[in-house]
C-alpha cells in the first residue's frame, strides 16, 4: 500500500526530473561533429579507445553524430576545415545549416565533455531563440583554447 505523501511527492519529483533534463537528452540531430586525427597520434588513440566507441550511442553524439577524417587523406570531405587544423585531435562542430559552431582542440575526457556541452546548450538556445550566432573562425586564433 502506497501512502499518500508519496502519491503526492512521485508527480512532484516526475516534474523535477523532465524540468531539469537538458533539451539535448532527447536529442535530434542538430549537426555534426567532425574529427581530425592522424594514424599516429597518442591522444586520438586515447579519445577513441574512450570515447568513439560509444559516442554515437550518448545524447551528445545523437545531438552531434560523429564523421572521422583523417588528415592528408586522398578524399576529404572537409579540404577547406582541414587546412586550418593546427594539430589533432581536433572536433570542429557544424550546426545543420553547414556553420561553424566551436572546436575543441586536444583531448582531455574532462575538458572534451564540458566544452562540448557548452557548444551544444550554445545551439540550442539560438534554435529556441530563433537566432543564428553564427562565429567566424580567424585560424590567427584558432590555437585559443578558450576562444570558443
Amino acid at each position: 500500500m502506497i501512502n499518500n505523501s508519496f502519491k503526492v511527492l512521485l508527480p512532484l519529483l516526475l516534474l523535477l526530473f523532465v524540468t531539469l533534463t537538458p533539451q539535448w537528452a532527447t536529442a535530434q540531430p542538430i549537426g555534426q561533429m567532425i574529427y581530425f586525427k592522424t594514424d599516429f597520434c597518442p591522444w586520438c588513440n586515447v579519445f577513441e579507445r574512450e570515447v568513439l566507441g560509444i559516442f554515437n550511442r550518448t545524447d551528445e553524439g545523437k545531438s552531434l553524430p560523429i564523421t572521422e577524417v583523417t588528415l592528408r587523406s586522398e578524399n576529404s570531405k572537409f579540404p577547406e576545415i582541414e587546412k586550418t587544423i593546427p594539430y589533432v585531435p581536433t572536433f570542429v562542430i557544424l550546426d545543420n545549416d553547414g556553420n561553424e559552431r566551436g572546436r575543441i582542440f586536444g583531448y582531455s575526457r574532462d575538458f572534451f565533455w564540458s566544452k562540448l556541452g557548452d557548444i551544444i546548450k550554445n545551439i540550442h538556445n539560438d534554435i529556441d531563440s530563433g537566432a543564428s550566432q553564427v562565429k567566424e573562425i580567424d585560424p590567427r586564433v584558432a590555437l585559443d583554447r578558450d576562444h570558443y
